[in-house]
C-alpha cells in the first residue's frame, strides 16, 4: 500500500464534485435563509402594525433587517404607502431565483404586500 498524499487526495476529490450542482444549492439555500428573514420581519412589521396601527416609517427598530441580504448581498427594500399598507422586498430576488435554481418556481415570495392594519382597539370592547 503507498501513502496516500492529503493535498492530492483533497484536489481529486474536488475535481470529482460537480460544481455547478454545489453552487445552485447553495444559492437555494441562501435564498431559503433570506425568505425566513423576510417572513420573520413580515411578522414583526404586522405585530406593530396591529398593536399601534401603524406600520414604522422605515425599518431602523429591527435588527434583522440592518444587515444584507444573504442572497441577494443587497439591503431589504421597505415601501410604507399613503394607504397604510407596506411592501417589503428582497431586491432582485426574483432574477437571482431563476438563474440558481434553473427556472423552478419560486417556493416563496421576495416580495411581501401587508395590508392596512386594522385601528387597535381596546381590550373587551365589543
Amino acid at each position: 500500500m503507498g501513502i496516500v498524499r492529503p493535498g492530492w487526495a483533497t484536489k481529486e476529490i474536488l475535481r470529482s464534485v460537480d460544481a455547478p450542482n454545489l453552487h445552485s444549492a447553495a444559492g437555494r439555500l441562501q435564498a431559503t435563509m433570506a425568505q425566513r428573514t423576510l417572513v420573520r420581519l413580515v411578522l414583526a412589521l404586522r405585530l406593530q402594525g396591529l398593536t399601534s396601527g401603524t406600520y414604522p416609517h422605515d425599518l431602523s427598530g429591527f435588527p434583522k433587517a440592518a444587515g444584507p441580504d444573504p442572497f441577494t448581498g443587497k439591503p431589504l427594500a421597505y415601501e410604507r404607502r399613503a394607504d397604510g399598507s407596506a411592501v417589503l422586498t428582497i431586491p432582485d430576488g426574483e432574477a437571482l431565483w431563476k438563474q440558481v435554481s434553473g427556472g423552478m418556481p419560486t417556493p416563496c415570495p421576495f416580495s411581501v404586500t401587508l395590508p392596512p392594519p386594522a385601528k387597535p382597539t381596546a381590550r373587551g370592547a365589543a
